[in-house]
């Protein structure tokens, strides 16, 4: 098996050799790079030489494929990066994706539609797997949500032979440390995988792990932001990249992207939601609904409608009532609302008893989110603490930024380019060359 757990790069990761010996603990995970990841290199290599045209496919749920911050942005930056290779991109992920629906073909982005995009054997393509956060949700065993990863490898190599996949570990949910038992067990099956089947293994902890829950890199404590998505992006293809492959990607700054602008409003429809428990009542033909409204907390959205009631129910992923809001808020005159923790849905009900009159307003409803104003999102700010190809400095890194990290990276066990978790009293410190080291030093 390869792992590769951040305390290395680019040439550095041809020189590493050994064997991952403890899936169990996530902390005590060595630095290992075999022929796993030579395999991919060997890819990148041939795609880079002319001798193959490369296909990078991503299976994954919604920590690879969200807007939050901006529509479709994890696919979109996988895409600007690959791009500048000429290396062709598939999204094979989807929000509320499992393993077991992946794998077997049930419901959203699935294997078949994988094997569909892979050219020939697989001897020019590359599919990276992070799933198993909503499975545990269900809940699968940790066993069912390996043997439904494996089941899709195996379904995919069925067909596609020669195909080369890349293990990468879901990113870190409710915690700022490992110490959750969903969380350490989604990372020793990626890593049990790994050793078994011989693909490389990425972990994704010590670039997460740092930084969870700081709102900079998070849109809640699941799913990864713009800056969050860049900062994973920017690690793993790092991780997978051969040195002269990298050296040909340009990762610059950016401008912040506000959330989608466009309408999200949905159908309008015979029936309404109850104003205690948010569940569809269609039986009362004289009230009419919009379809359910997918939402994320922390946002403020803004109504218009030609109905006569506003409030609306707020619902968990399970559809379970979070919370009733009658939209107190107004924002140029639009009733708005900001989206509460655990909140994935909104059931608004247009009107109660006249239907029939709201029906002859040809009216349509207008849900939009409030668009905050554009920033500069700096380089050196997203990729803290991480030791890339690109050069990163600390002292560039405005006051708060940095306290937050150095706080979180003595909290938590993140690796140096020495391979070290640091001791008592220490912090993670940039060494001026691209590298951080973890040293005696006091955060102020």
């Amino acid at each position: 098996m390869a792992t590769y757990n951040g305390t290395a790069s680019g040439a550095d990761l041809d020189k590493i050799t050994g064997l991952q010996s403890n899936a169990s603990e996530i902390d005590s995970y060595s630095n290992t790079f075999d022929s796993s990841f030579s395999e991919i290199h060997k890819k990148f290599r041939k795609h880079i030489n002319g001798e193959i045209s490369l296909k990078y496919i991503v299976s994954g749920d919604s920590t690879r494929s969200n807007y939050y911050n901006s529509r479709y942005f994890m696919p979109d930056y996988y895409k600007a990066i690959l791009s500048q290779l000429n290396i062709s991109y598939y999204n094979n992920s989807s929000g509320g994706q499992t393993a077991n629906d992946w794998a077997k073909n049930i419901d959203y982005t699935t294997v078949q539609q994988a094997i569909d995009n892979i050219d020939g054997t697989g001897s020019s393509t590359i599919v990276e797997i992070s799933l198993g956060i909503n499975d545990i949700r269900f809940p699968y065993t940790v066993q069912e949500i390996k043997d439904n990863i494996l089941l899709g490898i195996n379904t995919i190599l069925a067909s596609k032979p020669d195909t080369t996949f890349l293990l990468v570990s879901p990113t870190n949910t409710e915690r700022l440390n490992d110490d959750d038992p969903d969380d350490v067990a989604l990372q020793g099956l990626y890593a049990d995988l790994a050793t078994e089947t011989g693909y490389a293994f990425i972990n994704s902890n010590p670039c997460m792990d740092p930084i969870h829950s700081d709102t900079y890199f998070w849109h809640d404590s699941t799913h990864p932001n713009e800056q969050g998505g860049r900062r994973l992006i920017n690690y793993i293809f790092n991780a997978s990249m051969p040195i002269e492959v990298s050296n040909l990607i340009t990762i610059s700054n950016y401008t912040y992207i506000p959330p989608n602008v466009d309408n999200i409003a949905t159908e309008v429809v015979v029936g309404r939601y109850s104003n205690t428990t948010g569940e569809i009542e269609d039986a009362y033909t004289t009230a009419r609904r919009m379809l359910p409204i997918p939402v994320h907390e922390g946002l403020t959205l803004t109504f218009e409608h030609g109905g006569t009631v506003y409030n609306g129910m707020l619902m968990d992923i399970n559809n379970e009532l979070v919370e009733r809001i009658d939209f107190p808020l107004t924002i140029d005159g639009k009733r708005a609302l900001i989206v509460p923790a655990g909140a994935r849905w909104l059931r608004l009900t247009l009107t109660y008893s006249d239907g029939a009159n709201y029906d002859t307003l040809n009216d349509v409803p207008e849900v939009r989110y409030v668009v905050p104003t554009e920033q500069n999102r700096l380089l050196e700010e997203i990729n803290v603490g991480l030791t890339l190809n690109q050069s990163k400095d600390l002292s560039l890194i405005p006051p708060y930024t940095q306290s937050a990290f150095l706080k979180r990276a003595t909290e938590s066990k993140f690796y140096d380019k020495l391979g070290s978790t640091g001791t008592s009293g220490q912090v993670l410190t940039a060494n001026g060359d691209g590298t951080c080291q973890w040293k005696d030093q006091t955060v102020v």
